[in-house]
């Protein structure tokens, strides 16, 4: 069971990241899609950053309020 909960927590923090990635981006009129956009290093790092950055927010968040 505590495999279990810590999967939730993690799931429930990507889809923070993502919900949380796609309000950003829409604000900003940012559009970059990885797999049908040509490749371009400095988007990808963009997406892939705020998407990390979200993460690591919404996961830290959770854990402090578990405790």
């Amino acid at each position: 069971m505590k495999k279990f909960k810590s999967i939730m927590w993690w799931c429930i923090a990507g889809l923070f990241a993502i919900i949380g990635q796609k309000c950003l981006f829409n604000l900003f009129d940012f559009n970059y899609d990885v797999f049908n956009d040509s490749f371009d290093i400095t988007k990808f790092l963009i997406d892939f950053g705020v998407f990390m950055a979200l993460f690591f927010f919404a996961y830290v968040a959770i854990d402090r309020l578990r405790k």
